[in-house]
């Protein structure tokens, strides 16, 4: 493997330069090069990650935090470090999620990578904005200890039952016997799960500390530092200040809804649309593009798109067969092998054969093997070339093993044949 890295490395190192040198335009794709391309998107893509879960932290502290109408008090109202740690216990999740399932050997896929953090940082910022704005909720007479129990017992349920609904929907995805989702499915219904738990023991325990530091005084970034009571005198919360996206539900959007006219036309739209979705459903095509998931500066990109202009070449289809001896003195080798020397009936001439009908057996080109290369490497000599006609030409590309014996009427390769038998010498 080291050494085939090594050759791959070389051919676009060095060899490229000098193709491009003689203004030619070289495409080309090579064992490792889809799996080199995946990881380097995926490399690019842990920066989006980053990004995105900073911004959340941004909103969530933004969102969590009151707004007092004194300038002071925005440092002790404020919920920065509560944020902060949500965020954190999200990202614990996930990594809790996949340490757990590389340990019981599942391997994880780019798709696991892409989308797993982002639907559980989803998840996870509505249940912290839920428990939060629950516990603002509560009357200030009464103790933080019982305000907290009285919003678990409020918001408690709701957010219970939706992640458990999650984690049975992934649950039963997971019986899919397509790999990649079974594996996103196990990955995702053990990360919501874990998000669940954090939120409901953790996250909750941090609201009290967050809580009692506002109560005292504290500056949220610096618990240690405290204001004066005087700064903050009230500001104790902001709970008679509503925020301005409850304000906007409360004043515009429920009283605008709340109109008989506009509930029938709401309804109608969405149900038009319900209907147009799943008319359009059907044209849906199962299967992904290789090009989709590479990166767009990729040259593989150029490869594609290049074989799909240029070449006749579908999908690829691949004959493995197992515990294979692939010694000399073998029986197996005769039974696999189309050069000279080999069965007829081998797997690579019957898979030859099949390619003389393409219309019935969808096999547009014999099979390439290693073992034909292989076997000639070790002895040239040894085999004879079974690619020429009796008169010593070499027989046109189009004509492959199987080779047959010449059409005396045509005088072409066709099913009587044209060019020696491969399993003559």
């Amino acid at each position: 493997e080291l050494h085939l890295m090594t050759f791959e490395s070389f051919l676009q190192e060095e060899i490229l330069p000098m193709v491009l040198a003689q203004n030619l335009t070289l495409s080309f794709s090579s064992e490792s090069s889809i799996k080199d391309e995946l990881n380097r998107e995926s490399t690019a893509d842990a920066i989006t990650i980053v990004i995105s879960y900073i911004v959340m932290f941004a909103y969530i502290s933004f969102t969590l935090g009151d707004r007092p109408s004194r300038l002071w008090a925005l440092f002790v109202s404020s919920k920065v470090l509560l944020g902060l740690s949500g965020v954190v216990l999200v990202m614990l999740s996930v990594l809790g999620s996949m340490g757990f399932f590389s340990a019981v050997g599942v391997k994880s896929t780019l798709i696991i990578m892409e989308v797993i953090p982002f639907l559980v940082l989803a998840v996870g910022v509505d249940n912290m904005c839920i428990l939060v704005h629950a516990v603002k909720r509560q009357p200030d007479g009464i103790v933080l200890e019982e305000r907290i129990s009285n919003a678990l017992v409020e918001v408690g349920p709701s957010i219970t039952l939706a992640s458990l609904a999650e984690v049975l929907a992934f649950s039963v995805s997971a019986i899919n016997p397509m790999p990649a989702t079974r594996a996103f499915s196990m990955f995702a219904a053990m990360a919501v799960l874990l998000d669940f738990v954090l939120q409901v023991t953790a996250f909750v325990a941090l609201i009290v500390y967050d809580f009692r530091r506002a109560e005292d005084g504290r500056i949220d970034c610096v618990p240690c530092a405290r204001l004066k009571s005087s700064t903050v005198a009230g500001d104790n919360g902001g709970h008679q200040r509503l925020h301005f996206v409850a304000r906007y539900m409360k004043d515009v959007h429920g009283p605008i809804l709340g109109y008989r006219p506009v509930k029938f036309i709401v309804i109608a739209v969405f149900v038009g649309l319900a209907f147009a979705s799943i008319a359009m459903s059907t044209r849906l095509q199962p299967g992904l593009e290789q090009k989709i998931v590479l990166p767009r500066d990729s040259y593989l990109q150029g490869y594609f798109d290049d074989l799909e202009k240029y070449m006749k070449v579908g999908p690829p289809l691949y004959f493995v067969v197992k515990n294979f001896n692939y010694s000399s003195a073998s029986e197996n080798t005769n039974q696999i092998c189309s050069i000279n020397q080999c069965n007829s009936n081998s797997l690579l001439n019957e898979i030859a054969r099949q390619s003389l009908s393409p219309e019935t057996s969808y096999i547009a080109k014999p099979a390439a093997s290693w073992l034909d290369d292989f076997l000639i490497w070790m002895s040239p000599e040894a085999f004879g070339c079974c690619r020429k006609f009796v008169n010593g030409n070499y027989c046109p590309p189009d004509d492959q093993p199987p080779c047959c014996q010449l059409d005396q009427d045509s005088g072409s390769c066709s099913s009587n044949g044209a060019c020696n038998n491969c399993t003559t010498v």
